[in-house]
C-alpha cells in the first residue's frame, strides 16, 4: 500500500479570503476552453441564505459548492 504525505509548505494559505485552485484538473483540462462559472451567476441561482448550496453545471461537467459559510480552509481540504 503506497502511503501519500503533503507537507504543510506545500498548502495553500487558509487565510486567504478569496483563492484560485489553478492547477487543479478542472482548470488544466476545460479552463483554457470554458469558462468557469462566475460568483454573481451564482448568487442569481439561490434566494440568499446562509446554507451551502450544491451547483451542478453539467455541461461544463462541473458541481459547485456555493454558501456563505464555505471557506477556502475547506476548499483546500476539498
Amino acid at each position: 500500500m503506497t502511503t501519500y504525505q503533503i507537507s504543510l509548505a506545500e498548502l495553500p494559505d487558509g487565510s486567504q479570503p478569496h483563492m484560485d485552485f489553478l492547477d487543479t484538473v478542472w482548470f488544466t483540462t476545460h479552463g483554457r476552453t470554458r469558462q468557469f462559472p462566475k460568483p454573481e451567476k451564482l448568487r442569481s441561482l439561490f434566494e440568499p441564505c446562509d446554507l451551502p448550496c450544491l451547483v451542478k453545471f453539467e455541461d461544463l461537467g462541473l458541481i459547485v459548492k456555493f454558501g456563505s459559510h464555505i471557506s477556502t480552509t475547506e476548499a483546500i481540504n476539498l
